[in-house]
């Protein structure tokens, strides 16, 4: 959620193309729910292109090969310790173009009008060790955005910004920031 407040104080358009979605699909007055996300395809590129961009957990969890295995022309024994560098994936320019650069489109179909998933873009991991929580956690994250941003415009305060850079321990977090959650009227 860090990256995502942090994310639509710096892309402004982005963010009011966010407002113009919920304002159709939801509204002022009603909460969103998780079965607006289908009619708010935009919104849920954002969503995927930040957790592409700011990989939260950029270095996965160790797996150990239970079999032998060939991987890119590279043997790796049983009982060998690996890790994914989901990050280096995540920023791949032979899988993503400009990956550097914040685009949400890259996950939406020509038309705008659905959501396109890359087969490289794996925020929870992927196959039989991926992430047990990552469908709960998609929902509370598609559902605390889409009501900050139903609520909110979010800015950074006058004169500040940020530099989008982070620290990585067991997760890749902002560094401190300020924002101004401003009422929308």
């Amino acid at each position: 959620m860090e990256w995502s407040m942090l994310s639509m104080a710096e892309y402004q358009d982005v963010q009011k193309r966010i407002h113009a979605e919920i304002d159709d699909v939801v509204g002022r007055e009603r909460t969103p729910d998780w079965s607006d996300h289908v009619s708010m395809p935009y919104t849920e590129a954002v969503l995927m292109e930040i957790q592409r961009w700011k990989t939260v957990v950029p270095i996965n969890l160790l797996r150990y090969t239970t079999e032998d295995a060939k991987v890119s022309g590279y043997d790796i024994p049983a009982g060998m310790t690996t890790i994914a560098n989901i990050h280096a994936i995540h920023n791949d320019p032979d899988f993503w173009d400009e990956p550097d650069k914040f685009k949400p489109e890259r996950f939406l179909s020509e038309d705008g009008k659905e959501v396109v998933k890359n087969e490289c873009w794996i925020p929870f991991s992927l196959g039989k060790r991926a992430c047990p929580g990552e469908t709960l956690a998609n929902v509370e994250l598609f559902l605390y955005f889409a009501m900050l941003l139903q609520k909110f415009h979010i800015v950074f305060p006058e004169g500040k910004r940020h530099s989008f850079q982070g620290r990585v321990g067991a997760t890749f977090e902002p560094l401190p920031y300020e924002l101004c959650m401003i009422p929308r009227m």
